[in-house]
């Protein structure tokens, strides 16, 4: 049997045995969360550029791969240049500041003897589209409306030609990263400066995200090219990850781990967690105040988290608004529709 004097906030009265509790077993149930300070992107769309051989527009806005470089003899000695675009606005709340982002791709060909090179990104600085063509092999298919050419941003707007044919981009370097023949790895391009900022603008202005382009250093050498995963492969597309601090949240005050939302923080509360977890389903009055560990979600780990704080000597403190009411520090995906006695 539980022993159950309460705990007021603030005071020193500690529990010393959990009895029946088999906190043991909720340690097993233990599973992670993933912090709201950390998010990995797909792209809302991407492309390949293909010189033309012939002048015939060409693209791969739905196929599954992407390339860079330039092809062998054979292939008609064909440059290629990758587009990606991330709506990170959609995804990161308004107000964030970006600490770090890299993008990451998965490289699944190369061509022959390829020795090491350097694949740089840059900022794309006109807008383009994603049709339906699907090439099956690095020369591309035939352009569908809405596709991103060599020449055009769009197929077939001749209002939307490129000021530079093979895309308009900035020639400043974002990140870099070196290329070799093996293949079935990812390449990752890590955060600049730069980077960081462009990330920055794209949150803090939409208008002007049109995204990455992945290039070649030398784009001279021919037998250079690279076949990437696109986002139509569902088991490893494209991904840009970003680490990012939220702004000060504006919300309802409450009192961590009161989760019953009655004022007073016992054993009830992890107890309330439980059952609205695993047997009613019973929406949570303040799921802020049941979110013990502040990691952003409500699960058997802020169960653990109140429990050893109720029930061990020296427990860790809990993270703010804790003793007494206040807003969340860190804003998240938890929300608080009834918090008790707080105003």
């Amino acid at each position: 049997m539980i022993e159950s004097p309460r705990r007021s906030v603030g005071s020193s009265t500690r529990f010393t045995r959990l009895g029946a509790v088999p906190l043991a077993l909720l340690f097993v149930l233990l599973t992670p969360s993933i912090r709201a300070d950390t998010i990995t992107l797909h792209p809302s769309k991407d492309n390949t550029l293909f010189d033309p051989l012939t002048g015939a527009e060409t693209s791969a806005g739905a196929g599954v791969w992407l390339f860079t470089g330039r092809t062998g003899f054979s292939g008609g000695n064909r440059l290629r240049r990758s587009l990606f675009a991330f709506d990170v606005a959609a995804e990161i709340p308004a107000g964030s500041t970006i600490d770090s982002v890299e993008l990451r791709l998965l490289q699944l060909d190369a061509a022959p003897g390829l020795v090491p090179t350097t694949v740089q990104i840059h900022r794309v600085l006109a807008d383009w589209g994603e049709g339906t063509s699907s090439a099956g092999g690095g020369s591309g298919a035939p352009a569908t409306p809405g596709d991103a050419t060599w020449t055009l941003g769009f197929y077939p707007d001749s209002a939307t030609a490129w000021t530079n044919p093979g895309g308009d981009f900035d020639p400043a370097v974002l990140s870099s990263t070196t290329v070799t023949g093996v293949v079935f790895v990812t390449r990752t391009w890590g955060a600049t400066a730069s980077f960081i900022a462009l990330t920055q603008q794209w949150l803090d202005d939409p208008s002007s995200n049109f995204g990455l382009m992945v290039r070649h250093q030398n784009e001279s050498s021919s037998q250079t090219s690279v076949k990437w995963a696109s986002r139509e492969d569902s088991f490893s597309p494209p991904e840009l990850v970003i680490e990012f601090t939220p702004s000060t949240p504006i919300g309802p005050d409450f009192q961590r781990l009161d989760c019953n939302a009655d004022g007073d923080v016992q054993v009830s509360d992890p107890v309330f967690a439980v059952s609205s977890l695993f047997v009613t389903g019973d929406p949570l009055p303040c799921a802020d105040a049941c979110d013990a560990n502040d990691d952003g979600v409500v699960d058997i780990a802020d169960v653990i988290t109140a429990l050893s704080f109720l029930f061990t000597a020296g427990g860790t403190t809990p993270p703010p608004p804790f003793p007494g009411c206040g807003p969340d520090p860190t804003p998240d995906a938890t929300t608080c529709d009834d918090p008790g006695i707080c105003p």
